[in-house]
């Protein structure tokens, strides 16, 4: 009796750490971070500038199609008189992806982002991309990237290419 009973543990254990492997590999898959490289233009009525933009985020995907994104960057521009010593913007989203069984994972953003610097400034963030998984756990990511504040903003529209690596 006491052998059977090892026997049943030493089999429940085996089962149990069976199990826990792939929802360990799958709750990696949840988690999508990225770091990207932007080049991009701020426009507004009088004036338009260059702008360059660099930065890390992740991604909790809450479902196949449904994610939920938050990242953080750095933005600079060309031009001396607008942010000679640029800009930090923080941004969280609600990432929808089209469900697919190809390496080609095509999604489209909309969130909200805060731009500081001496200033604060409240923006809309939209835009769309395609990640490229050329392998299980990393992505070529371009997406299209706008922002978009209030009219009196400072700094009312960015637009911007973004370039960068997902990795999950």
């Amino acid at each position: 009796m006491v052998r059977s009973a090892a026997a049943a543990a030493m089999m429940l254990g085996r089962v149990a750490c069976g199990l826990g492997l792939p929802a360990r590999e799958a709750a990696a898959q949840d988690f999508r971070r990225l770091i990207f490289a932007a080049p991009g233009r701020q426009t507004d009525v009088s004036q338009k500038a260059q702008t360059y933009e660099a930065g890390v985020g992740i991604e909790r995907l809450l479902g196949p199609a449904i994610g939920v994104e938050a990242e953080v960057s750095g933005l600079m521009f060309t031009d001396v008189n607008k942010a000679r010593e640029g800009l930090g913007a923080g941004s969280v989203s609600i990432v929808g992806h089209v469900p697919n069984d190809t390496a080609f994972d095509v999604f489209g953003e909309l969130g909200y982002t805060l731009l500081v610097r001496n200033f604060t400034s409240n923006m809309v963030k939209f835009g769309g991309g395609l990640n490229y998984w050329f392998r299980d756990d990393r992505a070529l990511t371009i997406a299209f990237v706008g922002r978009k504040g209030p009219k009196d903003d400072p700094l009312p529209r960015f637009f911007e290419i973004r370039v960068g690596i997902a990795f999950r």
